[in-house]
């Protein structure tokens, strides 16, 4: 497969526990690093302000039932960051250390769990 294929997220792992994730969802990433802003002075000239920023892998759907839910969700309630790795269309893996952020939502109607996950150092691909 071409290695700029994009698409639907294939698989993650969390914490060494792998999910089958909806096949109509790609989630959005953020690789973490540095953020840039411009801003002007005064005098016209400009400066660069950084900031540091985590990696976040956001709106993932994952297939799974009430077990998964509760190991989702005792992640959260540890408060520890673990392993946390994603498959990408095109096989690509990117991993990063982790923890589950915000709601963490079970749909009923569609057997998804929809969650964000972010990271206090950065994504790589492994």
């Amino acid at each position: 497969m071409a290695a700029n294929t994009h698409g639907a997220l294939k698989r993650i792992q969390i914490n060494g526990r792998p999910f089958a994730v909806s096949g109509e969802n790609a989630g959005n990433r953020v690789l973490g690093g540095r953020e840039n802003e411009v801003s002007k002075n005064g005098d016209g000239t400009t400066r660069i302000l950084q900031k540091e920023v985590t990696w976040k892998l956001s709106d993932v759907e994952i297939s799974t039932d009430m077990a998964g839910h509760q190991f989702v969700q005792d992640i959260a309630n540890a408060g520890e960051e673990v392993p946390i790795m994603w498959t990408l269309a095109n096989n690509a893996i990117v991993a990063g250390i982790g923890i589950p952020t915000g709601p963490i939502e079970f749909d009923q109607m569609t057997g998804l769990l929809k969650c964000t996950f972010e990271g206090s150092s950065t994504a790589e691909s492994v």
